[in-house]
């Protein structure tokens, strides 16, 4: 698109996080940093469970193809350059891109989906004691990875706070419904997280807590995403040099500089004469491509979003430092969102084109659907072992599930809940002291719970969720051994 943006204007510095709306826990911060929410992100169990955890292909069939952590570091230094540039917060940028993968399950999206349709109540085997049909509730239903990185910072991760912007931007990466499922693609679950992705205003009002870093990581995302599956498409020899060719042919036309136009060129001789170069000569294809599609898509994201900060700031009559902090409130989440989502702008549309035809090339692939099937059945099997006996959980669960979750969403029905475990165990169990129960106090209460239709019936979707929180927590190898130690 031309390049129409006033030079003089600081964009960046203009829509930098307004410090008076950053929240955590609803409550306002006066010292913040979003440097230390990165650092806790990076040291996190979470973080580092991503290296074994699939990207597009498992983990473990070459150790040079992408895993969730080096896609993961691959946009965290793609959006930080790209904030950085831009005069926007880079910190931030790097927080929200290192968190945005945490949920994720193992085996990549398809494990993911498999919760989730597992969640809506879609497997046949998904029964109660009494032989009925259990149908999770409502509001208990619904996965995707963005928002179960939210719940993870959110309710598994002691000793760190995370603010209302690093969360939103996590969550917001990625779409929080399958909108092509209709109902059945509803997340309602993760509803109860609404107020910390958002300000929480002195009336009670939640709005959310956008941030141009947030849409930035987003599209920082695509870019790692479509550079690394056509380059691991490579090795796996999915897709050929000249095939690669014919996907590039669009997104050749933003190339500008004669740099660019070089490595192009140079591409496609390569691509033509593939079968006749030598080794060190067939080295040099995925080299170029890296370059050319990071220098393709950064430079023409950076022109973009200028364009789209420079159309807010006119819009809302942003003019200087301070003149967000005053109106922020005032401005409508979805009118942003959509602006910086460059929908109907060039490269929107040449992404658009290019992930269409990298899908049917890639995702559709003989060999990518052959591993997914595999994937989703231990995925499911798993579900359904646990589901069947909840005394396979880690005490870590079990104990989250008694401890917290139960009286969290069941807080109604606490007193009798703690009747029926004191009646049926013949001691004394006091509800306030629940912190203070044993491993096996906690796997006694469940038993019991389970054990009778009745409760068994209102503890089950609560116990579901807590099922699939640690099933999403597992690497792909882990989920295969555990899948081996149950069924094999």
């Amino acid at each position: 698109m031309e390049n129409t943006q006033d030079k003089t204007v600081d964009y960046g510095r203009l829509f930098r996080v307004p410090e008076a709306f950053v929240q955590v826990e609803g409550s306002w911060k006066k010292e913040h940093s979003f440097g230390k929410e990165r650092e806790n992100i990076l040291y996190s169990v979470a973080f580092r469970n991503l290296s074994a955890k699939t990207q597009v292909f498992h983990s473990n069939v070459r150790e040079h193809l992408r895993t969730r952590l080096t896609h993961t570091l691959e946009v965290a230094r793609i959006a930080a350059d790209m904030a950085e540039e831009l005069g926007l917060d880079a910190k931030l940028a790097e927080a929200v891109a290192l968190g945005h993968d945490l949920g994720h399950t193992p085996f990549g999206h398809v494990g993911e989906r498999a919760i989730h349709r597992f969640s809506s109540g879609e497997d046949r085997k998904y029964t109660l004691k009494d032989g009925g049909r259990m149908d999770m509730p409502g509001e208990m239903r619904g996965f995707k990875h963005n928002l179960q990185s939210v719940r993870l910072l959110v309710d598994y991760t002691t000793g760190c706070e995370f603010s209302n912007f690093v969360l939103y931007g996590i969550r917001e990466h990625s779409s929080t419904e399958y909108k092509k499922l209709g109902e059945r693609g509803r997340t309602s679950f993760f509803g109860i997280y609404k107020k910390h992705c958002g300000v929480t205003l002195e009336d009670g009002a939640v709005i959310p807590a956008w941030s141009v870093e947030a849409f930035l990581v987003k599209w920082a995302d695509e870019v790692a995403q479509r550079h690394h599956d056509i380059e691991d498409a490579y090795f796996q020899k999915i897709m050929s040099p000249k095939q690669i060719m014919e996907q590039f042919r669009e997104l050749s036309r933003f190339a500008e500089t004669e740099q660019m136009k070089e490595i192009y060129q140079e591409m496609g001789r390569l691509a033509e004469n593939y079968e006749f170069l030598s080794d060190r000569e067939r080295d040099m294809f995925p080299h170029y491509l890296a370059e050319f599609v990071i220098g393709i898509y950064v430079p023409g994201l950076i022109r973009e979003f200028r364009e789209c900060m420079k159309k807010v700031a006119e819009k809302y009559g942003i003019r200087i430092p301070g003149d967000l902090e005053n109106i922020y409130t005032k401005i409508q989440e979805s009118d942003v969102r959509e602006i910086f989502s460059l929908k109907g702008t060039e490269i929107e549309k040449c992404d658009k084109k290019l992930n269409s035809g990298l899908k049917y090339a890639i995702l559709d692939s003989y060999e990518v659907q052959r591993m997914d099937g595999r994937s989703e059945y231990i995925v499911r099997r798993l579900l359904r072992a646990y589901k069947s006996n909840p005394q396979q959980l880690p005490d870590m669960y079990i104990n989250r599930l008694m401890k917290e979750e139960l009286f969290r969403f069941l807080s109604d029905q606490a007193n009798g809940i703690m009747e029926k475990i004191r009646n049926e165990l013949g001691y004394k169990i006091d509800p306030g002291d629940v912190e203070k129960w044993h491993n096996y106090e906690c796997r006694n209460a469940l038993r019991v719970l389970l054990d009778d239709p009745e409760t068994e019936t209102l503890i089950s979707p609560i116990l579901m969720r807590v099922i699939f929180d640690y099933v999403a927590f597992m690497t792909d190898r882990s989920a295969y051994e555990e899948y081996r130690e149950l069924y094999e």
